[in-house]
């Protein structure tokens, strides 16, 4: 993967039919993991030796990121999403490989932090529900 700035990776929520960047993401991680499920059986012998077979299993797509909101409508709805534990339709850009987009991206996570002087920021994380869309 090229070099990409870390400002580079975009979070937008849709709003009014339109996915809209919520703001300036600070510190970012997008982490996707993938499970397995163990599917050895006594059939999976091989020369008397037994072999694990794994075949996939859970995907799970979290977003952490320390944010600076573009503006009291973003800001709004992704407080509201996170009070009212509903989920939030979300595309992540990831800078020279590609868009996940899913309509379920839940707020796991949301505090504020500001000091005397200078703008409050919110820690959030978002995590994927449901399947995961890759274009």
């Amino acid at each position: 993967m090229a070099k990409a700035l870390g400002r580079s990776l975009l979070w937008k929520v849709k709003i009014s039919g339109v996915y809209t960047v919520v703001g300036g993401l600070r510190t970012r991680t997008l982490t996707l993991n993938n499970a397995v499920v163990d599917v050895t059986t006594a059939d999976s012998l091989f020369g008397g030796i037994l072999n694990s077979e794994i075949e996939a299993g859970l995907q799970k797509l979290t977003v952490d990121g320390t944010i600076l909101f573009d503006s009291d409508t973003t800001a709004k709805a992704v407080m509201d999403a996170a009070r009212q534990q509903t989920a939030l339709d979300s595309e992540i850009a990831v800078p020279n490989y590609g868009t996940f987009q899913n309509a379920g991206f839940i707020v796991t996570k949301l505090s504020f932090t500001g000091d005397h002087e200078k703008e409050m920021t919110a820690s959030i994380t978002l995590e994927a529900s449901g399947a995961i869309s890759f274009s």
